[in-house]
């Protein structure tokens, strides 16, 4: 791919879309998937770089194949999960999965990454792993990937965990409770992104395991993940994109395959489009957007941080200050999304400023073009391609890196332009 693409000023968007696959659904289905004796077989699960990479480490212990868009898990007699290393690239999703996981398993195993992981934290979940009985080095940076991990089974009972900036912890305590020696409570102290731990829940009551909520309380049964048939749905973060776009050009955009009962937390999007303006409705199981926005945003991210990106976007043609709160742990994410979508805005000439937890942006009349580096961030690159169809002569660098999320971004976004 080349190394920057220039985004067309002034293109109206009318035209179809279908997203592509949720990575964090997939993610989720093919590491329980893993864990379960019996056969499964994951479908539509996409060819993003995550969902390979999570795909690639399940193959270290079970015979895994991809059939067209399925991948195929094998009956095996016992799970054997081999000590080693383990490079999880730039997922910090599968690397925090895989961090409670391998503190249920004796042996030593560490979990490695590209340079953007290693500048993140392993989480709040080495406390709670360490209260278990593992063992938890860092070999470089404490706190921060690469991370050795030298487990032993869970004898149960309750575990308190507080994370303000990720739920992965959680989740991947919950994924890995059913093995414990006998019922696990997780105490999930100041959750974020909590949609994300339902979803989990969710995945794991499709394989089985169903863990009963009550408050911050969640007990997870000490049982066996049975091999299952499940489907992924389409990505409501991905189709974000699509929906601020249309709004900023005042277009129209009908996006098929997505569920209207969806389990993500990104599916707020449509309620949030029909709040400042917009004409959001279903018509023939296409979730439909016409208009453009009448009224400001005032969002809270705290459940939903993958949706500032393109929200971020959206506020340069919204009327009025655009108010987003719950933005600080946004700068462990990827490329310190906070500061970079703050940068781009004014970079272009817009006003953007971030206070502690806050990021305010007001319009302007007229947007200048610039030179948009998205730091490796995929969310950034295709906030920015939004950003640009508002500002003449903008051009977004490194656009291979929506590979982790959505490989065929550039070709279905130009696609919708008229």
């Amino acid at each position: 791919m080349e190394s920057a693409v220039a985004i067309p000023f002034g293109k109206k968007v009318d035209g179809a879309f279908v997203p592509p696959p949720s990575k964090s659904h997939a993610i989720r289905a093919l590491l329980i998937a893993s864990l379960a004796r019996g056969g499964s077989e994951v479908r539509g699960c996409g060819t993003s770089d995550d969902v390979g990479r999570m795909a690639d480490i399940v193959r270290r212990w079970r015979d895994i194949s991809k059939e067209g868009d399925s991948f195929v898990i094998r009956p095996v007699e016992r799970i054997d999960i081999p000590e080693g290393v383990y490079d999880c690239v730039g997922s910090a999703t599968a690397a925090r999965f895989l961090f409670a996981l391998f503190s249920m398993f004796e042996g030593e195993r560490v979990i490695d990454g590209d340079g953007s992981l290693r500048k993140r934290p392993v989480g709040a979940g080495v406390e709670a792993a360490r209260s278990l009985g593992a063992e938890i080095r860092f070999p470089r940076n404490e706190g921060c990937f690469p991370v050795s991990v030298r487990g032993g089974r869970w004898s149960g009972g309750r575990v308190r965990i507080s994370d303000s900036s990720s739920s992965h912890s959680v989740s991947g305590l919950l994924i890995a409770a059913p093995l414990s020696k006998k019922d696990l409570v997780v105490e999930a102290v100041e959750p974020v992104s909590y949609p994300y731990v339902r979803m989990t829940s969710e995945v794991m009551k499709e394989f089985g395991v169903a863990a009963a909520t009550e408050g911050r309380m969640i007990n997870v049964p000490r049982g066996e993940y049975l091999g299952t048939k499940l489907e992924i749905e389409k990505d409501y973060s991905a189709a974000a994109f699509f929906l601020c776009a249309s709004a900023v050009t005042d277009g129209r955009i009908a996006i098929t395959g997505l569920r209207e009962d969806s389990i993500q937390g990104d599916a707020g999007i449509a309620g949030m489009l029909e709040k400042i303006g917009a004409d959001v409705s279903w018509k023939d199981s296409s979730l439909v957007c016409r208009g453009k926005p009448s009224k400001p945003l005032e969002v809270d991210l705290r459940d939903i941080p993958d949706l500032f990106p393109p929200l971020a976007a959206l506020a340069l043609k919204c009327p009025g200050r655009s108010v987003f709160r719950g933005t600080a742990r946004l700068e462990a994410k990827e490329s310190g999304r906070g500061s970079a979508v703050v940068e781009a805005v004014n970079a272009i000439g817009g006003r953007a400023q971030m206070e502690r937890d806050a990021v305010m942006i007001e319009p302007v009349e007229r947007y200048e073009g610039a030179v948009l580096d998205p730091r490796g961030d995929h969310r950034l690159a295709m906030a920015f391609a939004v950003m640009g169809l508002l500002a003449e002569e903008t051009t977004v660098l490194d656009p291979g890196c929506v590979k982790k999320s959505h490989p065929s971004f550039w070709p279905d976004f130009f696609n919708i332009l008229r």
